[in-house]
């Protein structure tokens, strides 16, 4: 998700929804951006092989704008005996 503030700082911004291919060694490609929103709104969340935002009027079905098949799956340790898991995100807070 990207967020764009108003240019004024008096009204909404825009948020927009994107997709990057991304190597070993970085980003690849920019595959989808794609305006979702006039106001601030959740990162994306999957909910059975959809996917929604969630902004001040609830939730809204963004999965027609994904570009590729969403299947269900579990989230496994690397390492079944040590039980770690990685994080891929982040959650950014304005101060």
């Amino acid at each position: 998700m990207w967020y764009v503030f108003s240019p004024d700082g008096c009204t909404r911004g825009q948020t927009y929804f994107t997709i990057h291919r991304i190597s070993a060694t970085g980003v690849v490609a920019q595959r989808l951006g794609v305006s979702v929103a006039t106001e601030p709104v959740t990162s994306p969340v999957i909910l059975g092989g959809r996917v929604f935002i969630f902004g001040s009027s609830g939730a809204t079905e963004i999965s027609s704008l994904v570009p590729d098949t969403i299947s269900v799956g579990r989230a496994t340790p690397p390492n079944a005996g040590v039980g770690l898991y990685r994080r891929f995100n982040w959650s950014e807070a304005l101060e």
